[in-house]
C-alpha cells in the first residue's frame, strides 16, 4: 500500500504546483486590474487545460477565486471547437475554369490593379501610392 501512495504521489505534487501557479496568476492578474475585468483568454485557456490535467474544479474556485458559473462558461468556450494556438492554417486551392480567369490584371487610370475572381466574388486590389 505505501508504494501505492508513492506512485500517486508525484501527480499530485504536480497538480498542486499548476494550481499554485494559476493562483498566482490570477493574483497578479487581479493586483493590475480593477474588479469586474473580463479574465484574459490565455488565463481562462490555462484554467481550463489545468482542468483537463486532473486539477479539480473546487481547487479553482478555492485557489483561484473563480465561480462555478465562470469554469463552465471556460470549458464549454474551449469545447466549442476553439482552434488549438498552434492550428495549421487551412489552405484552399483554386479551380480556374477556362472562360473565366481566376485573377487578371488591368490597367486603369495608369494604375494596374489586380483582381480575384472566385465563385461569383471579385477582390481587386491596385496600389495607391507610387
Amino acid at each position: 500500500m505505501g508504494s501505492r501512495g508513492r506512485r500517486h504521489g508525484g501527480r499530485q505534487r504536480g497538480r498542486q504546483a499548476l494550481v499554485d501557479h494559476l493562483a498566482q496568476r490570477f493574483a497578479e492578474f487581479r493586483r493590475k486590474h480593477p474588479p469586474h475585468t473580463r479574465i484574459p483568454k490565455p488565463l481562462r485557456m490555462a484554467a481550463v487545460q489545468a482542468l483537463r490535467q486532473g486539477v479539480t474544479q473546487s481547487d479553482l474556485r478555492r485557489f483561484c477565486g473563480v465561480s462555478p458559473a465562470q469554469i463552465e462558461r471556460w470549458v464549454l468556450a474551449g469545447a466549442a471547437g476553439a482552434p488549438p494556438l498552434d492550428a495549421v492554417p487551412r489552405v484552399f486551392s483554386v479551380v480556374e475554369t477556362p472562360d473565366v480567369p481566376a485573377v487578371a490584371t488591368h490597367e486603369h487610370d495608369g494604375a494596374q490593379e489586380l483582381e480575384l475572381r472566385l465563385n461569383g466574388w471579385a477582390v481587386v486590389i491596385r496600389r495607391v501610392a507610387p
